[in-house]
């Protein structure tokens, strides 16, 4: 059965978005005394880069967020994964303010359908060689890519809604 059909149990929905809400960049910056919001503007694993250098850092954080988003995913389906991903952008924890979520949204994704992972790919190969443009225009070209995998496979599709969500509401709005 396909992940968006499984329980949704509302106690399981709660439990996702706890585990959502279990900042890993949040933490590790705790732990090597950085405010990450105030040094990066938000509580995602590319932050912990620009905040501390640390290669490592970023690759562990983001490991751990894809993580939570494949254990949200095999815990509750498509329902779970919105939660986790809700927990990870408004954390219980961190005072409601968190990251982006995008780690988590591949995490479902290796999850429901590994193959569609290697759209991640793209991202970051856009990701290095756009890095000199504008943020604006960064967001935008991440926001279509990162539209891919929900296209070729709509189980996933809330889930690009809630990043869409996240982009706009934060970077445009607020």
């Amino acid at each position: 059965m396909e992940g968006g059909g499984k329980n949704m149990n509302p106690a399981l929905l709660l439990l996702c978005y706890l585990i959502g809400s279990i900042s890993f960049p949040g933490i590790y910056a705790k732990m090597k005394g950085i405010d990450l919001r105030k040094r990066a503007g938000h509580l995602g694993a590319s932050s912990i880069y620009f905040a501390t250098g640390s290669k490592l850092g970023v690759v562990m954080c983001g490991l751990l967020d894809v993580l939570k988003g494949s254990v949200c995913y095999l815990l509750a389906g498509t329902a779970g994964s919105a939660a986790g991903m809700v927990g990870h952008i408004f954390p219980v924890f961190f005072n409601f303010e968190g990251g982006n979520a995008v780690s988590m949204y591949y995490g479902t994704l290796l999850a429901a359908n590994p193959k569609l992972v290697s759209v991640g790919l793209v991202e970051l190969v856009i990701f290095l060689l756009l890095r000199k443009r504008s943020r604006a225009q960064r967001q935008v070209l991440y926001l279509c890519v990162r539209a891919l995998p929900a296209l070729l496979f709509p189980p996933v599709l809330p889930l690009y809604g809630i990043l869409l969500f996240r982009h706009i509401y934060f970077f445009f709005l607020k």
